[in-house]
């Protein structure tokens, strides 16, 4: 009896640690995000690089964007970027115009979509999003000016997905 009333205890115990350890980890958890914030408030990220794709189009970026700025955007145009590119058969049209500029007929066959209809739809989100322009010879290209940005959204993304739910 005196053994099972120790392990009772014992069992109480370890509960209570664990409980005190989770408010203890979200505490720490809480510091942090606010002293990263308060400490990058006032700092700029740096983002920078070079893209080529295979129709000889090369742009080079460096782009400063204040922490600041980058916390206030406009949340209505973010949402509808992400809106844009949120969507598996627009993220593909815009993985497959990263390797170059490409007509209706392009993306149809190479998405398997069944109507230009459907790919249309999907355009004219992009382009109303400003991601995506058609050019003179009815090909549709990311816009140089927006690569990065696309770019910074995939290392974010793949931030996330590295880091999961840690």
């Amino acid at each position: 009896m005196l053994l099972e009333n120790n392990m009772e205890e014992i069992k109480k115990s370890i509960e209570s640690i664990k409980s005190n350890a989770d408010s203890i980890n979200k505490m720490i958890t809480d510091i942090v995000i606010d002293s990263t914030l308060g400490d990058l408030e006032d700092n700029v990220v740096t983002f920078s690089g070079k893209f080529s794709n295979n129709d000889d189009t090369e742009s080079k970026f460096m782009t400063d964007f204040s922490v600041n700025n980058l916390i206030n955007q406009d949340t209505e145009n973010i949402a509808k970027t992400l809106t844009a590119i949120g969507n598996v058969e627009r993220f593909k049209i815009i993985e497959l115009l990263f390797e170059k500029g490409r007509t209706v007929n392009e993306i149809l066959k190479a998405l398997n979509f069944k109507t230009t209809g459907k790919v249309y739809h999907h355009l004219n989100i992009l382009i109303a999003s400003g991601l995506v322009f058609k050019c003179n010879d009815d090909r549709y290209r990311i816009k140089a000016t927006h690569v990065q940005g696309v770019l910074a959204m995939l290392v974010g993304c793949s931030c996330f997905l590295r880091h999961g739910n840690k």
